[in-house]
């Protein structure tokens, strides 16, 4: 069974860069294997050989027995059961498979959904099980090619979340900051998603008494343009958070007097998409194109290479490792990394 080492934080699949590549046939995980099985009645048969070999078994039900002192025989891997009809139950049966050696060794019983054993069973026509297929197997080199894309496919989400600063796919965070003679909070990472908790403490006991109520505070940004219709998720490009005076905590005055080391503790979710399918296109194509670049790179044996001789010709690589197409596809996102007005903040009053 494949194990894949594709990171929980990529954001790109193999198959839609193999697909991009050219390469998608050359890293396909093989078929599982499948057993073959068959529902009769109100039990479920299941195959203990391999794969296709499975599909040779088959299952009768003749009458003549006694309820209770079901029959089994076995000619290769046909199994016939014996049973009184319209009387032994499912139960019967499938003690008296269990307790046979030979036909337990082909095949497993359990009970259809709903059904509980007491349900009685009627003859039954010799019934093939149905279903069974071989695994399939990598072709020469398969599963080395998946490796390799995925461990480039990491680099590259990587990289591109290097750049910008901040998650592709949204993540929640919590982390300590310094307080800025300033009711504005500025959080690490962008755009805010949601805001699940802030803690103003001096003493950074952040006990739950230091809890800011979410009615004092609100985040500040552009609406996001990609927000769907119906899609009630707070959506912020920005990172400003702004607390209110509320007359009684007097949180501006008080809190915010001075710069104070680690006072404040936030939880929030941030990043530019909140799911896979969310995320902007030319984030998700530059990421794709630096997967292309690094692959061909390896390729090439091009890695750190900055300069390069063929045929005579000499041809300067890229030094620090990123083409400027990509680079230009992401730095709309990096430079959103600035909230909506300057570091160096005054209190904003009257809010």
């Amino acid at each position: 069974m494949y194990t894949s080492i594709l990171k929980a934080d990529a954001f790109l699949t193999v198959d839609e860069v193999a697909e991009w590549l050219g390469i998608f046939d050359q890293i396909q995980i093989p078929t599982a294997e499948v057993k073959s099985s068959k529902t009769i009645q109100d039990l479920v048969y299941t195959s203990k050989l391999v794969g296709i070999l499975g599909n040779a078994i088959s299952i009768a039900y003749t009458n003549g027995a006694t309820a209770g002192s079901e029959v089994i025989s076995l000619i290769g891997n046909a199994i016939s059961v014996q049973i009184e009809s319209g009387v032994s139950t499912s139960l019967q049966i499938k003690t008296a498979i269990e307790n046979s050696v030979a036909a337990f060794a082909l095949v497993g019983v359990t009970y259809k959904v709903l059904s509980t054993g007491v349900e009685t069973q009627v003859s039954q026509v010799t019934t093939l099980l149905t279903g069974g297929t071989n695994a399939g197997v990598w072709i020469k080199g398969g599963e080395q090619n998946r490796k390799i894309l995925e461990r480039i496919i990491n680099i590259s989400c990587d990289k591109i979340e290097q750049i910008i600063q901040t998650s592709v796919v949204a993540k929640d965070y919590e982390e300590q900051i310094d307080g800025n003679n300033s009711n504005v909070i500025m959080p690490s990472k962008w755009p805010l998603v949601s805001i699940t908790e802030i803690k103003i403490d001096y003493n950074r006991g952040f006990s739950s008494s230091t809890i800011i109520s979410p009615v004092n505070y609100f985040a500040r940004g552009y609406a996001d343009k990609r927000q769907q219709p119906g899609d009630t998720s707070l959506r912020i490009i920005g990172n400003d958070i702004i607390l209110r005076d509320d007359g009684k905590d007097s949180i501006v005055g008080k809190i915010f007097s001075g710069s104070v080391l680690g006072s404040i503790k936030i939880k929030y979710k941030a990043g530019w998409a909140l799911t896979n399918a969310d995320i902007p296109w030319d984030l998700r194509q530059a990421a794709t194109l630096l997967c292309e670049y690094y692959y061909f790179q390896r390729s090439n044996r091009d890695l750190n290479i900055t300069s390069k001789g063929v045929r005579g010709e000499s041809f300067t690589k890229i030094k620090d490792g990123i083409p400027d197409t990509i680079m230009e596809m992401v730095n709309p996102y990096a430079d959103v990394s600035m909230p909506l007005y300057e570091k160096s903040q005054i209190n904003v009053f009257g809010i």
